[in-house]
């Protein structure tokens, strides 16, 4: 929508890169500066957010509450509507809405650290369960030994002695 409410193009698009280059390239049509569209999203997140950010377009976040409130006026709710109350929104209301920056060069590596380490401690729980599930089935007294069979001594035990046989003809020094 322009500036003075006119519509310039009505189309819809899939949520993947390729439909995100489809959006870019429509808009750029109309005018070849990004940073002169105002882009309003109901979400600070996700990935056509961070797309909007990486190639230059000036991103607002709008709450969806403030877009529900305005489509109870007119009743249904479609993605033209909620387009068009956001459009209107953008010409009316800028003032008072949320302009997302694009993450800097830190926040992105600390993004990307701390979903490797959420990875990592899903993987260290997963191997977990299945040790104690293991333990369980073969071992069962080795569960009985330590109170977290985690921990640097219960694994040290397990590498030393990694079956019963072995565990049983260690003497009391030796453990």
């Amino acid at each position: 929508m322009s500036g003075d409410g006119k519509e310039l193009d009505n189309f819809t698009i899939q949520h993947s890169k390729d439909g995100f280059e489809t959006l870019e390239t429509k808009l750029l049509k109309h005018d070849d500066n990004p940073k002169n569209f105002c882009c309003l999203i109901e979400t600070k997140h996700g990935l056509l957010t961070q797309y909007l950010l990486e190639n230059n377009f000036t991103v607002y976040s709008v709450n969806p509450k403030l877009v529900d409130a305005r489509r109870k006026a007119s009743g249904a709710k479609t993605d033209f509507i909620d387009a068009k109350i956001l459009a209107n929104m953008g010409r009316s209301e800028l003032h008072d809405l949320h302009k997302l920056e694009p993450d800097s060069e830190h926040i992105q590596e600390l993004k990307v650290l701390t979903r490797d380490q959420e990875a990592l401690i899903k993987e260290s729980a997963r191997l977990t369960n299945r040790l104690i599930s293991t333990l369980k089935e073969y071992y069962p007294v080795a569960l009985e030994l330590f109170s977290k069979i985690t921990l640097p001594v219960s694994l040290a035990f397990l590498r030393k002695y990694p079956t019963p046989k072995q565990a049983r003809k260690a003497s009391r020094d030796e453990i």
